[in-house]
């Protein structure tokens, strides 16, 4: 089980470096999202096709609105990075496991049992912490970013879930590289330079961190336990702070610091007790193996 962990925590690695490369390109976040899903999606669906064959190109309603959510939650989160410190960035999209347990309980009719108020209680408590050490005037777009990150995130989760053992994991994350390039074509053709910087980070993050890192991430998957799959995928977030402080000096503050270790000690609890009751996959399990990114 070695390689299956080790190859889980460089998945980690490369995910929770991606957003390094989203502020080196200097692109808007709807630009770098498309470039990044257009420049994986030969990758993977390559890989889907070797896989699955020709299911890969039946689509159902869930799977094409789990790419529209996919689409908003990339750009949510790359236009938080823009905006605030990394680690806040990072620490507030990993709220998304807990809405995904709250969506489930308000759409899905799931029942929630008395424990897993617990975790809901604890990433809260993150929340305003994060809130508490940000500056309102400069700091509340970003951080009402990383939210809608994290909303995404879980709407894009209950969606993954809703589907079920209908698809694959790799036919659901193709249709939804898929469907996210069409949404977000347009913003190709906008105003924006394409610098060759931005290009070389841009192929970059579409080749290493979305095409090469899912495949591997499916790879290892099933080789390993799903509850340890969810705990390592929390190396992420670690991963990106550490990143953020060597490349660019952040630090986050010990309220920030406070906050999202709620968080992310609550997004574990909820990925464990959540795969134990039933097996679901969406493309952002990138970033929980649960699919990021990134």
């Amino acid at each position: 089980m070695l390689i299956p962990l080790l190859g889980m925590v460089l998945v980690a690695l490369i995910w929770g470096s991606v957003t390094l490369f989203s502020i080196w390109s200097g692109l808007p976040s709807p630009v770098f999202v498309f470039y990044r899903v257009a420049i994986a999606l030969p990758f993977v669906l390559a890989y889907a096709l070797k896989k699955r064959g020709r299911k890969v190109f039946k689509f159902t309603g869930l799977s094409f609105l789990s790419g529209i959510f996919l689409s908003l939650n990339w750009v949510f989160f790359f236009e938080a990075v823009s905006r605030i410190d990394i680690s806040t960035a990072v620490l507030l999209y990993y709220f998304g496991p807990v809405f995904a347990v709250l969506l489930s309980w308000l759409l899905l009719k799931e029942k929630m049992k008395p424990i897993t108020w617990i975790p809901v209680l604890l990433a809260f408590t993150g929340i305003i912490l994060i809130f508490a050490s940000s500056s309102i005037e400069n700091d509340l777009p970003g951080v009402i970013f990383g939210v809608l990150a994290a909303l995404s995130y879980g709407s894009l989760a209950v969606c993954g879930k809703a589907v079920g053992e209908k698809l694959k994991s790799e036919v659901l994350v193709t249709q939804q590289l898929i469907v996210s390039t069409l949404v977000l074509l347009p913003f190709a053709f906008g105003s924006y330079e394409l610098s060759l910087n931005a290009l070389f980070n841009v192929t970059i993050v579409g080749v290493v961190h979305t095409g090469t890192a899912l495949v591997i991430w499916f790879t290892v998957l099933g080789k390993l336990p799903m509850r340890v799959a969810s705990v390592l995928s929390y190396l992420d977030p670690v991963f990106a702070t550490f990143l953020a402080w060597i490349v660019f000096g952040q630090i986050p503050s010990i309220s920030t610091i406070s906050g999202g270790a709620l968080i992310i000690a609550a997004g574990i609890l909820v990925s464990t007790q959540y795969r134990s009751e039933t097996r679901w996959t969406t493309a952002n399990d990138q970033k929980n193996s649960n699919n990021v990114a990134s």
